[in-house]
C-alpha cells in the first residue's frame, strides 16, 4: 500500500485497490497491515482484501500501467507540482 494512497475512495469496482491474498498467513498479514495503517492515519483504508483463488483479476492496458509514475514525470518534464500519491502502481 506505499504504491498509492489507500485513503482514496474507489471511483467504481474496476477502479479500487486490492490485495490478493492466497493464504491463511497472507489474509493474517494484510488485515493487520490495513489495521496498523488505519490506526496511524486515523482516516479509513479503502483497500480491499480478497481471496486470489476466486478473484476475477483483469491486467489493465498498458496506457495505464505505472500511471503514477508517469504522470509525475511529466508534471516534472513540465515543470508542475508532483502527483500526491505514494509512487508507481
Amino acid at each position: 500500500m506505499a504504491q498509492h494512497s489507500p485513503t482514496q475512495p474507489p471511483y467504481s469496482r474496476q477502479y479500487r485497490s486490492a490485495i490478493l491474498v492466497y493464504t491463511q498467513e497472507q489474509l493474517r498479514i494484510a488485515n493487520e497491515t490495513v489495521k496498523l495503517m488505519t490506526s496511524a492515519r486515523k482516516q479509513r483504508i479503502y483497500t480491499d482484501i480478497e481471496d486470489a483463488n476466486t478473484t476475477i483479476f483483469y491486467k489493465a492496458e498498458e496506457y495505464h500501467q505505472k500511471y503514477i509514475e508517469k504522470e509525475q514525470m511529466s508534471r516534472i518534464a513540465n515543470g508542475l507540482q508532483g502527483y500526491g500519491g505514494f509512487g508507481s502502481c
